[in-house]
């Protein structure tokens, strides 16, 4: 499985609701809710704003989630970051 936000190597996690979650072992644990994976369709996260966001966000839980809130962490494909 890879990471939905670097692209690494990454482990997907159990979801007992409309979200997925992995672990990272560079953009550490997350989930990322089904209405956040559905607006993905042809884009994706920008790296550095995103594990920016889930570091601020670990301060408040240890699993953060990333939402349909969070469309300023996305990128087209053809963005440079």
């Amino acid at each position: 499985m890879e990471c939905i936000v670097c692209g690494g190597p990454a482990e997907q996690m159990d979801s007992t609701g409309d979200y997925k979650g992995w672990l990272c072992p560079e953009c550490g644990r997350y989930r990322v809710s089904g209405t956040m994976l559905s607006m993905l369709r042809g884009r994706r996260f920008d790296l550095k704003k995103t594990r920016t966001c889930l570091q601020e966000r670990r301060k408040a839980s240890s699993e953060p989630m990333l939402t349909s809130h969070d469309t300023n962490l996305l990128v087209s494909p053809t963005d440079q970051v």
